[in-house]
């Protein structure tokens, strides 16, 4: 079963889904939505946009070769103005040419709003991070681990 990763920004879908896409990189696709250039990266904050974006963009190829990941791409959307048509047709023409059968989503508004009704319409299953994350916890406390 192929699975969209969707996440806001550049790097929240590393923590919750990575030790997933590990076990079978195949099965994902990872689409970021903002290009999260606003933000200074730690230890250089006086990096311009496109050096911002830049740095994150190898941060995420990197990651991608080490998990094997077919697919990462990102929208490039403003955090500020998301043009919310376009954001609904890439997901939709990702989900309909990719074979999704699964959303895994990170838990913003405009996420929480949009991928539920995708989800319906299309007919596929979908989780939001917070949920997907739960799920784990709770599998860990099932088999004994802290």
């Amino acid at each position: 079963m192929k699975t969209l990763i969707l996440s806001f920004n550049t790097y929240d879908w590393i923590f919750y889904c990575s030790d997933k896409v590990k076990e079978n990189p195949k099965s994902y696709e990872v689409m970021i939505v903002c290009n999260d250039n606003d933000k200074p990266i730690a230890l250089f904050p006086k990096l311009c946009k496109e050096a911002r974006y830049l740095q994150r963009k190898n941060d995420i190829e990197k990651v991608g070769k080490t998990l094997k990941l077919q697919k990462i791409h990102n929208l490039r959307m403003n955090d500020g103005c998301i043009d919310i048509e376009k954001l609904m047709v890439s997901i939709q023409l990702s989900v309909i040419i990719g074979g999704i059968k699964k959303i895994i989503y990170q838990n913003v508004d405009i996420l929480n709003q949009l991928i539920p009704k995708i989800c319906k319409l299309l007919n596929i299953n979908c989780i939001n991070f917070d949920e997907f994350s739960s799920r784990k916890l709770v599998e860990f406390e099932l088999i004994g681990l802290p």
